[in-house]
C-alpha cells in the first residue's frame, strides 16, 4: 500500500549542496549530522545515529545489549530480522509468541520465555502498529534485560501517547524504499542513553581509541543523509495518506464474516503503510 515518494527541490537541493561540498562521506561532511538531529527531533529521542541499513542496526545493538555465546535474545516468530541479528553475535533466539489478533508480541510470552541467559529482547512494532511497550518495557526493567524496539515499520506510531523508539533502551528504524520514508536504503538507531550514543558513534576501528568491544563500520554517506533530511520533512503527509488507505481498506470489508481487520487497541496510534486482516474462511466453510 506504500505510495509513491515525491522527491523535489528540497531532496536536490541538500544533494547539490553534498556534492558541491565535495565531501561524500560521514567523516568530513555534515549532512548526516543534521539528518540524525531532525530525525531525533521527530522521534522525541536525544540521539539518533544513522547507520547504512536497519538490519545492521539491529545487528549492532544486540553487539551492545552484550548479548553473544551463551546467552538468549527473546524474539518474536513473525518477523525474522530479530532472529538473524542474534545469530548474527552467536547468540541464540527465543521466540515468544504474538497476539492473534494484533500479531504483537505478547507480554505474557515473554514473561514464560525469560531464562537466567536471556540478555536482551527485540520487539517488533509490526505494520505501523506498537506492541504493548509499556508493559514489556516495565518486563525488562524487572529481570535486566536490554531491550530493543525494532521499528522498521513504526515511524510516528505511538503507545499511550509515547512515540515508537522512545520505549526501548533503543530504536532501530529503516529508510529502506518500501518504507514510511525512504532514501533508498539506510536505517537510524534512536535512544536517550549517552552510554549507547557513545558506544555506537565513537568506538569503531579508527576512532583513535582502543575499542571496548568487537564493532563495524555501518555508517551512513552524505548523499543517504541528504535525501533523508528533506524525506523527514515530508514523512508527516505521507503517514496522513497511509492513515486514509487504511480506512478505505478497512471499510472496504465491512461486513465480510470471514474477513478480520486487525485489532488496533484504543491506546495506539497506527501510521501502517500496509494494511493487513485475519482470514478467517475455515470458521465459515471456506477453503
Amino acid at each position: 500500500m506504500t505510495m509513491a515518494r515525491v522527491f523535489d527541490e528540497l531532496e536536490m537541493g541538500y544533494l547539490k549542496e553534498v556534492l558541491e561540498s565535495g565531501q561524500l562521506g560521514w567523516a568530513e561532511g555534515r549532512m548526516v549530522t543534521r539528518f540524525e538531529r531532525a530525525f531525533a527531533d521527530l522521534v522525541g529521542t536525544k540521539y539518533a545515529i544513522a547507520r547504512n541499513n536497519a538490519m545492521n542496526g539491529l545487528a549492532q545493538s544486540v553487539a551492545i545489549s552484550g548479548a553473544g555465546t551463551g546467552s538468549e535474545v527473546i524474539c518474536d516468530p513473525l518477523v525474522h530480522f530479530g532472529g538473524v541479528a542474534t545469530l548474527a553475535f552467536n547468540a541464540v533466539p527465543r521466540f515468544a509468541d504474538v497476539k492473534y489478533d494484533t500479531f504483537l508480541m505478547d507480554p505474557a510470552s515473554v514473561r514464560e520465555n525469560i531464562t537466567p541467559l536471556t540478555k536482551a529482547l527485540i520487539v517488533t512494532n509490526f505494520w505501523g502498529l506498537c506492541a504493548e511497550l509499556d508493559e514489556i518495557r516495565k518486563i525488562c526493567d524487572e529481570h535486566g534485560i536490554f531491550m530493543i524496539e525494532d521499528c522498521a515499520h513504526a515511524i510516528g506510531s505511538t503507545w499511550k501517547g509515547k512515540a515508537a523508539g522512545t520505549y526501548g533502551d533503543v530504536g532501530v528504524f529503516s529508510f529502506q524504499q518500501g518504507k514510511h520514508m525512504t532514501t533508498g536504503d539506510g536505517g537510524m538507531i534512536t535512544t536517550n542513553r549517552e552510554d549507547i550514543h557513545y558506544k555506537l558513534y565513537h568506538e569503531w576501528a579508527f576512532s583513535g581509541e582502543s575499542p571496548a568491544f568487537l564493532t563495524l563500520n555501518f555508517r551512513m554517506n552524505e548523499e543517504t543523509a541528504a535525501i533523508g533530511l528533506g524525506q523527514v520533512q515530508k514523512v508527516k503527509g505521507y503517514i496522513e495518506e497511509y492513515t486514509k488507505g487504511l480506512e478505505i481498506w478497512n471499510a472496504a470489508i465491512e461486513g465480510v464474516k470471514w474477513l478480520k481487520p486487525r485489532l488496533v487497541p484504543k491506546e495506539a496510534r497506527q501510521t501502517g503503510y500496509i494494511w493487513a486482516c485475519i482470514y478467517e474462511g475455515d470458521k465459515h466453510g471456506l477453503n
